[in-house]
């Protein structure tokens, strides 16, 4: 594969540019060049999750058929599912509740960056790339799940407008119902986790923690039954294909860097600069 090399000059003209790093330089080089290889490999997977190539053939479009077919269907029984919920309100009920509400927004957020503070600094890349993917995931599920939120406006059950109540372009918090914030968080981390320790009584613990934040959602009324499995569609799959672009990266190229495209800081005699690595 052809490399082709670009240099950003910031502050002074540098005459030498640095040859491409290998992997086994890069898993020895400094936090702050570590940082600054995963945000270019954030990026680089960002393009490709949000271009529908994140995986080589037409799975992406797939699992969107699959995940709104089941959305709609789970529509119709939104209401019945709400009346069974208010039904079974207690002290059990609610003690099987209250963690999700962590789970679904401080704490999947907390272990994804202490995964990747404490790989960074540990030196332990395994752990670091963890905590890089459940970002990811986190970022790119979001970004999906605010915008289907202000776009769609659906009425959260509370307000009592039904389960077909959309009020499309709303900033109204109570008209913000689909998808969930809070299950997307969950299944984004949890989907990562999962797949990463590639275990199945793990994924079994995982899954059923991360199954929490649904129960918690519905059982305080947040959110109806497809909100929650629209949710945890988006996180679910952006972790998969997160980590999938991860070892499509590894398994394509053991001798370069994973991404396409890597910014890091150089010196030589003649000054100081920012290089760009950009292969071809």
């Amino acid at each position: 594969m052809k490399s082709s090399l670009f240099a950003l000059f910031l502050f002074f003209p540098v005459t030498t540019l640095h040859a491409q790093q290998d992997s086994a330089s890069v898993a020895h080089a400094s936090p702050f060049t570590l940082v600054l290889n995963d945000v270019s490999t954030s990026a680089d997977d960002g393009l490709h999750f949000f271009s529908f190539q994140a995986y080589e053939g037409d799975e992406e479009w797939i699992y969107l058929g699959g995940s709104v077919g089941l959305t709609t269907l789970a529509m119709t029984l939104d209401e019945g599912m709400r009346k069974m919920m208010l039904r079974n309100k207690g002290s059990f009920a609610e003690g099987i509740a209250t963690p999700g509400n962590e789970v679904g927004s401080v704490g999947s957020i907390t272990l994804s960056g202490a995964l990747y503070l404490g790989g960074l600094f540990a030196g332990d890349e395994w752990t670091r790339v963890t905590g890089r993917q459940c970002i990811e995931a986190l970022a790119f599920a979001g970004i999906i799940t605010q915008v289907l939120k202000f776009s769609l406006g659906r009425s959260r059950p509370y307000r009592n407008d039904g389960a077909f109540s959309f009020h499309g372009f709303s900033l109204d918090d109570s008209r913000m119902s689909l998808p969930s914030g809070h299950t997307m968080v969950a299944f984004s981390v949890a989907s990562v986790l999962a797949s990463r320790i590639d275990n199945i009584f793990a994924s079994v613990a995982i899954y059923a923690l991360a199954g929490t934040t649904w129960y918690h959602r519905l059982y305080y009324d947040r959110h109806w039954l497809s909100d929650v499995l629209l949710s945890s569609a988006i996180g679910y799959g952006a972790g998969k294909a997160v980590v999938h672009m991860g070892e499509r990266s590894s398994d394509q190229s053991h001798s370069s860097a994973s991404t396409s495209w890597l910014l890091y800081p150089m010196i030589s005699p003649n000054g100081a600069g920012v290089s760009l690595l950009v292969r071809l």
